[in-house]
């Protein structure tokens, strides 16, 4: 069951990553609800690797517990320590990745709020930010 756990963890960490770095091309070519949609996407496989960690973890756990010398080298056979491998690495592309993409989130989301500023002029009160009084010439149409 281990060695299926953790192919499934690895088919899951690399959808995880196709999936951002569609994110990453459809935020450079302002295509945002198309990130957008794949949220939920995004949400279930996260939810289905830590599930399947999860599992891993308990039986990884167990083999210790029935084993005579509890050693990950002993316990595991070549192909399950070379998937844990991949693991290893698939979360690392998936750390740079994600750290890609979440710069690239935060320079759209400063340019739209500069540009809202410069719109709906604002005023800063402490920590508070208030609208000014002179942007009551910006009238919205429904």
């Amino acid at each position: 069951m281990l060695t299926h756990y953790l192919q499934t963890a690895n088919e899951l960490l690399s959808d995880l990553i196709e999936t951002t770095q569609y994110d990453i091309e459809d935020i450079k070519q302002a295509k945002h609800e198309s990130v957008f949609s794949r949220t939920k996407t995004k949400d279930e496989l996260v939810k289905s690797f830590e599930n399947h960690k999860s599992l891993i973890d308990n039986e990884i756990s167990k083999m210790v517990k029935e084993a005579e010398n509890p050693s990950l080298d002993t316990l595991l056979n070549e192909e399950q320590r070379s998937l844990l491998d991949a693991m290893r690495a698939n979360l690392q592309t998936l750390q740079s990745t994600n750290k890609r993409f979440a710069s690239m989130v935060i320079a759209v989301s400063g340019f739209y709020t500069s540009l809202i500023n410069r719109l709906i002029p604002t005023e800063q009160v402490g920590y508070e930010t208030h609208r000014a009084k002179s942007a009551s010439y910006l009238h919205i149409k429904g």
